[in-house]
């Protein structure tokens, strides 16, 4: 696994897996970079390990015996594992099944503290009677990047560095809304719409953790 020198670096190396079952799994064809998702089901320790493909007759197709792959996948703490495999044995019926030879080692990825991640989260920024709308447009656990639709300048009109703005976002995945607090970092107009930087301040730990595995996961799937 090629670790990317803007966003992680191989903390360790390791030869045992840590997936757990029912994981989600990202899988590359060496030879072609073809990528798909599967379920990891199951391993014995220096012989196997076993996942479930997706449905697709093209997919199916195209897999071989000893054909070289890459296997990716997220643990626990933020950490990205992956490992070089072979494909050892392909069962069609009755469900696509995958064997691939146990790894020699797994790398295991820790990405750095505060990598952004693209995303289109919408939010509502809290003004004493005035609901202006945006979008976060990418984030961290250390903040995030808006764009403020035309229509809704007029409300943001006095929008600059060191001003202090609190919105409300929904946690992903939740129906959870909750009031987050930031400084504006910038504010510049790009294309008609207001681009705001703004810097978290007073994060709870609980929302700082959920943003950060949010991020993490993005990041594993835009970069492997």
């Amino acid at each position: 696994m090629t670790a990317s020198n803007h966003s992680s670096q191989v903390e360790q190396e390791e030869r045992t897996l840590h997936l757990p079952l029912g994981g989600e799994a990202l899988v590359e064809i060496t030879s072609t970079q073809r990528r798909f998702k599967s379920t990891f089901l199951g391993m014995e320790r220096d012989q196997f390990v076993l996942i479930k493909l997706p449905m697709t007759r093209q997919l199916l197709d195209v897999l071989a015996p000893r054909m070289d792959l890459t296997v990716r996948f997220l643990m626990e703490g933020g950490r990205i594992c992956g490992f070089q495999s072979q494909v050892t044995h392909l069962s069609v019926k009755p469900y696509p099944l995958l064997f691939l030879a146990y790894p020699r080692r797994v790398e295991v990825l820790k990405l750095r503290k505060h990598d952004r991640a693209s995303c289109y989260q919408p939010i509502t920024f809290y003004m004493g009677g005035e609901d202006p709308r945006g979008v976060i447009v990418n984030i961290s656990a250390g903040g995030c990047r808006v764009l403020v639709e035309e229509g809704n300048l007029e409300a943001l009109r006095t929008a600059a560095p060191g001003e202090h703005i609190v919105f409300q976002f929904r946690l992903f995945g939740s129906e959870e809304s909750l009031y987050l607090q930031g400084i504006i970092k910038t504010a510049v107009m790009e294309h008609g719409k207001l681009s705001l930087g703004v810097a978290f301040q007073e994060l709870d730990t609980e929302l700082a953790t959920q943003i950060e595995r949010f991020v993490d996961i993005m990041l594993a799937y835009q970069q492997a």
